[in-house]
């Protein structure tokens, strides 16, 4: 479970320190700068920051304005094309 609340309840990962999702963010990140597909200088540890930025901006259009997945899925899409482009 993971919350983004000021009350840090026992058994609540604080948002975006869930360590499996930021492992695999960044195996994934490290062999895109291998392989070319991104630079192989890229911040890897600055890039994932922004990447729970946009999770967490989309989740608020989700729970706030009722954004429905087609819509999430295309804003997230929209959002990490300019990072990586």
């Amino acid at each position: 479970v993971s919350a983004f609340t000021p009350d840090q309840e026992a058994g609540v990962i604080p948002f975006g320190v869930t360590e499996a999702a930021v492992a695999g963010a960044r195996q994934a990140l490290t062999a895109a700068a291998q392989q070319g597909e991104i630079a192989a200088d890229a911040d890897i540890d600055l890039i994932i920051d922004l990447l729970r930025g946009i999770y967490a901006w989309n989740y608020r259009l989700a729970a706030r304005e009722g954004a429905d997945a087609e819509t999430l899925i295309a804003h997230a899409d929209r959002q990490i094309d300019l990072l990586f482009d």
